[in-house]
Order: structure tokens, then sequence, then C-alpha cells
């Protein structure tokens, strides 16, 4: 009744294809997750990266009051 799915093979998970498996069992629940959130994660991932150079941090001057 609670809708058990079986593990994944462990020679795929071995290879590191365990998210394929479970995108293959799953498509409907996962596909968002994996296809379009995954991508999305690595864009903003090289955004920050890129923009990372062009930041520069100043040391704060201390003002006597």
């Amino acid at each position: 009744m609670a809708g058990v799915v079986p593990d994944c093979p462990h020679f795929i998970s071995n290879m590191g294809f365990e998210w394929l498996y479970r995108l293959c069992r799953e498509p409907k629940r996962l596909a968002a997750r994996y296809l379009l959130g995954n991508p999305a994660f690595a864009l903003h991932i090289a955004l920050a990266m890129s923009n990372a150079s062009q930041l520069r941090v100043e040391l704060m001057q201390n003002v006597d009051k």
C-alpha cells in the first residue's frame, strides 16, 4: 500500500547512475527535479562564479567618534 520502490542494482549505483535508474522508474515524479532543477542549479553556480571575479572586498576603516 505504501508503494515501495525497489533499490537500484549495485552495478548501476557504483557507476553513479542511480539518478538515471530512478528517473526511468518514476519519470512523472522526478523529471522536473532532474531535468529542470539540476540544470537551473548549475546555471546559478556558473553565474555566481562568473560574477565573483568582478566583486572586490575592501577593508573598512575604523571611524572614531
